[in-house]
């Protein structure tokens, strides 16, 4: 290739290259953008011979694993599927690493643009369904030295849930990124939390419609995997969630409690008086099943019993109980062992309402206040050993659809418009 044809090629990168920062949306909170421009003209053979020795391609530090810091911006949270175990939301990573030779060029040329083929780490979050999609094809620089590029997930990810203290559980919504290519018997990079806990924010409100955000909790660690036990830097990030239980309490285990006290009148009948007591004991039963029936759709179907399910088996138990009961003591009556027919029912009722009274303490009371005393920490099982949480009053979150801005503004705009009408009024005058 000629000279002259080497130049014009050189030229059209630059021009290129020269309005991919003007295009590229960055929002990334705390840093100043210093985003060079084209190269001039005069500058171009210049650019071109620092280009053709240096393989931009490949990674800065070949024979050392490059430090990439990582911040994680959460935009929105849609839909966690507790059914499917799968979350879908929207996040931005913003990765930050060194690259000496960028420096080294930008300090012998001031108008140095930065090669689109030059090596930015590939981001990969494990457990996405959804692709993780690169913002821009040229990374930035700014003022702190260091090249920054942005990549979005507006998808699903694979979060399964550990239902069995439902509706009294706790979830971390996590993002698995696996390192860089292993290459030269190193990987190409790695990821770090440089800001530590001030590496993530969120720009929502906290309160979801059925669960609440307590924080955030993320871990740097080596794993050990594959065939050849090699062991590669991960990092993980979690969003740590806990469901609100007062909509299954209000709909499901208030009705089950006053399924059993109107079971309880049974015993009010005279033992003779079986076909009452069996008549109650049905239409408990019905009731029951019609509960079920409404309310099986908002329960999740898990492999073990979880709360409701114990509490629903309870419930039946206690109908099958008494209709078992008023059978026993009905024949016991007849056989003129009215004696032992009335101390069966006496220890029956005695029996039935301290058994059913003691399972409800154990699966809602000690769990209740556990809640209470841990307050917004999260419960030992909901993070992992190793992991760093964050509560949600030191993570960065700044909700944009604010109520107060809202109105804020609305008032605004209102008295702009009065203000506007009264000034046509007096023009008219």
């Amino acid at each position: 290739m000629a000279e002259e044809e080497l130049e014009d090629l050189v030229a059209d990168q630059i021009v290129d290259v020269g309005k991919t920062p003007e295009t590229l949306e960055d929002d990334t909170p705390g840093f100043v953008d210093n985003v060079p421009g084209a190269a001039t003209e005069s500058q171009t053979n210049t650019t071109a011979q620092s280009m053709g020795k240096i393989d931009w391609g490949k990674s800065p530090t070949p024979a050392l694993t490059v430090d990439v810091g990582i911040f994680i911006s959460v935009k929105a949270i849609h839909n966690i599927d507790t059914k499917t175990g799968i979350t879908s939301l929207l996040a931005e990573f913003y990765l930050s690493w060194e690259d000496q030779r960028v420096l080294k060029a930008l300090s012998d040329d001031s108008n140095f643009v930065i090669p689109t083929n030059v090596w930015i780490p590939d981001l990969n979050v494990v457990n996405a369904i959804d692709p993780v999609v690169r913002q821009s094809d040229v990374p930035i620089i700014r003022s702190d030295k260091k090249l920054y590029i942005t990549f979005r997930l507006a998808g699903q990810i694979d979060n399964p849930m550990d239902l069995r203290r439902f509706p009294f559980d706790e979830d971390s919504i996590d993002m698995r990124f696996a390192p860089g290519m292993f290459v030269n018997e190193i990987f190409e990079y790695q990821l770090w939390a440089v800001n530590g806990s001030k590496s993530f924010d969120f720009t929502f409100e906290r309160h979801l419609p059925e669960y609440q955000i307590l924080g955030v909790n993320y871990r740097e660690y080596d794993a050990c995997i594959g065939i050849e036990k090699r062991m590669c830097p991960f990092f993980r990030f979690g969003i740590n969630i806990r469901r609100k239980y007062f909509y299954y309490f209000m709909k499901v285990v208030l009705l089950m409690w006053l399924i059993v006290l109107l079971t309880m009148p049974t015993f009010l009948y005279e033992i003779e008086e079986v076909e009452q007591r069996m008549a109650l004991t049905s239409t408990m039963f019905l009731a029951t099943a019609a509960t079920l029936y409404v309310v099986g759709q908002d329960l999740p179907k898990t492999e073990n019993l979880n709360t409701m399910d114990k509490l629903i088996l309870a419930t039946l138990a206690v109908i099958f109980f008494v209709a078992a009961e008023s059978i026993t003591v009905f024949t016991l009556h007849k056989g003129n062992h009215i004696d032992a027919a009335n101390r069966v029912q006496i220890i029956s009722v005695v029996l039935l309402v301290a058994v059913y009274t003691i399972l409800n303490v154990w699966l809602f009371v000690i769990p209740l206040v556990r809640l209470w005393r841990g307050g917004n920490q999260p419960s030992e099982n909901a993070v992992d050993e190793g992991c760093e949480f964050v509560g949600w009053g030191k993570v960065i979150h700044n909700d944009p659809w604010g109520l107060t801005t809202s109105k804020t503004r609305i008032r605004r705009d209102r008295q702009e418009c009065q203000s506007d009408q009264e000034m046509e009024f007096l023009s008219f005058l």
